[in-house]
């Protein structure tokens, strides 16, 4: 009997059916591809031996100027700072409340007096007034410094210019009229300011004539200083007005901890959920979530951003102990990058009066991320994405940031405007129907960016976008929960050139990420698995990958040969192997496979190999006909005896340690027809 020697190509095809796949590889779980061979890949252990609130979506490590190295984990509701063996929390603190308005001013000066009963005495330094509050001859909304607190329900803020006229316990929210038939609404708010064509925001939502009003409004006409009009985008059903907010102001509180009341991590009452939402007063409950933090360091100061929130900074060796906001940076935004050549901080998904407009990108001046009004002498500026319906996320590429929206892809350039109608940032599409299918589903690696699309996987060196082939492009998208697809996270790993996709799965049924798919760029192979991983964090200051698990815990990754001390159990599995061309079955009876057991120095990592060889008599066969099992180990045998029958086979491996497949080498003759 003539033995056949099996060499398999690299990668794994989990599209093509067996026999349409022979020579290849079929399946697989924790294994890469190295030197066109198979192979364990790295263990895991924990980072840091406490488990967080919930998953790490944002992992994000940096030095500071006395090389201390940090890691920043954004979680659904914290943000941690790990760093020399402990563990601190430093979540922007916020808190929103509705209370009347009650605005005290005195004519000729510019500060305002606010009275909010709901809350004790804060010790925060910002106060967002999301609310229009026409009062004295001004009209109060944005962020502003608290500057003091003359009692335990007040607090002052400078309103920018002085009030004309002095009020006491006073403010007027927007009234809205709208006239049955008519698109037309007529809005009342004292000493509005504003002009034919301004864009006026509607936060939060207002119902009035059957008609729900929300987000920017152009002005249409200015009929005097205390009213304008806006169109609708429908025509009022009936012939009412109504009160913005019920009647009562909106504030949200930076930095707050409150004598009176408990505080509570960003996102209470605030902004992440879709919209500002109402309601009269804070009350204790379940933290809501932030789907996403995105971070980045400036320097050795930390810049991070809650989705649907503002912007912070944390700077170590300060004393400094929660996030603080900055105060003029967008109040509104889904994400930030740092973009270079000429540092400079971006919002995407940014706001213009509280009212966030999902295409919107915004820019601080070059060198400094507190100023971000367009100015004659700053570079600071915005710009609208003209296509898709929302940016999904941007990244600072080798050569040139990238936008991403839901449908293209945009590069922006640095062009070096002087300021006022010169933009320093030029935007130009680079590609359609291409764009992310979730905020954290691109990276770079080396030269190039990679991301994920609707339904493809694409890479972009400076040249052209270009869709990569994937062959196991079935695992993913004919599994993916798309009700959780934002939970997607890239894995970049440029230990061995690799770049994953965990995603949540509907087998799984967690709503978590549980499983991932993975390309090697050097190798040009696929491969896939299960393993639950929410956040990722490639090479860094820290070391090795870290990745966030479903479990609440940080793990280091490509660390020994165990999966936090538990056996890591990997698996792999063949296609079709023929026999002769399938007219005649074949027996095996002799199997000597190729093996390089463990790490180098390490002979605990030398576990066995079990090796499962199937026969079939058709190619549709649910279950094999025959099968064998045989135990593989480096003191054992280097051969052992089967007995399988079919016109073709499958061999599939599993083990629990490190282990590098070569050759496998059978006996089979043939066996008769049936």
């Amino acid at each position: 009997m003539p033995l056949i020697a099996i060499k398999m190509r690299p990668g794994i095809d989990s599209q093509k059916p067996l026999l349409a796949n022979e020579g290849g590889w079929s399946s697989g779980n924790l294994i890469r591809f190295k030197d066109g061979l198979p192979q364990t890949i790295g263990g895991w252990q924990k980072f840091y031996s406490g488990q967080l609130d919930s998953p790490a979506r944002t992992i994000w490590s940096w030095g500071d100027l006395n090389g201390t190295v940090r890691t920043a984990i954004g979680t659904d509701t914290q943000v941690y700072l790990i760093g020399q063996g402990a563990s601190t929390t430093i979540t922007p603190i916020s808190l929103k409340t509705n209370p009347p308005p009650d605005f005290t001013t005195t004519s000729g000066s510019d500060i305002v007096t606010v009275i909010d009963s709901t809350v004790g005495q804060l010790s925060g330094s910002y106060v967002n007034i999301i609310t229009p509050i026409g009062v004295g001859g001004l009209l109060i909304q944005g962020e502003y410094q608290i500057t003091g607190f003359p009692n335990a329900t007040s607090f002052t803020i400078n309103a920018g210019s002085n009030a004309t006229s002095s009020v006491a316990d006073g403010g007027t929210l927007p009234i809205f009229a709208a006239t049955s038939g008519s698109t037309v609404v007529t809005v009342t708010l004292p000493d509005h300011g504003q002009v034919v064509g301004n864009s006026f925001g509607v936060v939060p939502s207002v119902t009035v004539g059957g008609v729900t009003l929300t987000g920017s409004f152009l002005v249409q006409s200015v009929i005097s200083i205390t009213q304008f009009t806006i169109d609708a985008p429908t025509a009022a059903t009936s012939t009412a007005t109504a009160t913005l907010n019920s009647g009562n102001a909106q504030f949200v509180y930076y930095g707050v901890s409150t004598a009176t009341g408990a505080s509570y991590a960003y996102g209470i009452g605030g902004y992440g959920g879709g919209g500002y939402g109402q309601g009269s007063t804070y009350t204790p409950g379940a933290l809501p979530t932030v789907d996403l933090w995105t971070m980045g360091n400036w320097g050795e100061t930390l810049i991070l951003c809650p989705e649907g929130g503002g912007i912070f900074t944390w700077t170590p060796n300060t004393g400094q102990t929660d996030a603080a906001l900055i105060l003029e940076a967008p109040p509104v935004n889904n994400g930030i990058f740092i973009a270079m050549p000429q540092l400079t901080l971006v919002a995407w998904g940014a706001s213009v009066n509280n009212v966030q407009e999902p295409l919107l990108v915004s820019w601080s001046t070059v060198g400094d991320y507190t100023q971000w009004a367009p100015t004659v002498t700053n570079q600071a500026g915005s710009q609208t994405i003209p296509s898709g319906s929302r940016v999904v996320g941007a990244i600072q590429g080798p050569q040139q940031a990238l936008i991403f929206t839901d449908v293209d892809v945009y590069a922006m350039n640095y062009l070096g405007g002087s300021g006022g109608t010169e933009l320093a940032w030029g935007f130009i599409k680079l590609a359609d129907h291409c764009g992310l299918i979730a905020s954290r589903a691109v990276c770079v690696l080396n030269d190039t960016v990679y991301w994920l699309s609707h339904n493809q996987f694409m890479a972009y060196n400076g040249f052209v976008p270009t869709p990569i082939h994937c062959t196991v492009w079935d695992k993913l998208f004919q599994d993916l929960d798309w009700s959780n697809v934002n939970k997607i996270t890239v894995a970049p790993n440029s230990m061995f050139h690799e770049i994953g996709w965990f995603y949540p799965s509907l087998s799984g049924g967690t709503g978590e990420c549980d499983s991932y798919v993975k390309y090697n760029f050097v190798e040009q192979t696929w491969d896939y698995g299960k393993l639950g991983r929410t956040g990722w964090q490639d090479y860094s200051p820290v070391g090795n990958p870290i990745g966030g698990g479903a479990d609440n815990y940080l793990y280091q990754h490509e660390v020994g040969q165990q999966a936090d001390g538990q056996p890591l159990n990997w698996t792999i599995g063949t296609s079709a192997i023929m026999i002769q061309q399938g007219d005649q079955m074949g027996f095996a009876d002799w199997m000597l496979p190729e093996f390089q057991w463990g790490l180098t120095n390490d002979p605990t990592t030398n576990q066995p190999v079990t090796v499962t060889v199937n026969g079939y008599r058709f190619a549709n066969d649910p279950a094999p006909s025959t099968q064998t099992s045989i135990l593989f180990s480096e003191q054992g045998l280097g051969y052992s005896y089967l007995r399988v029958r079919g016109r073709h086979l499958t061999v599939e491996m599993t083990g629990q340690g490190f282990a590098r497949i070569g050759d496998i080498r059978m006996r089979v003759a043939p066996d008769g027809r049936y």
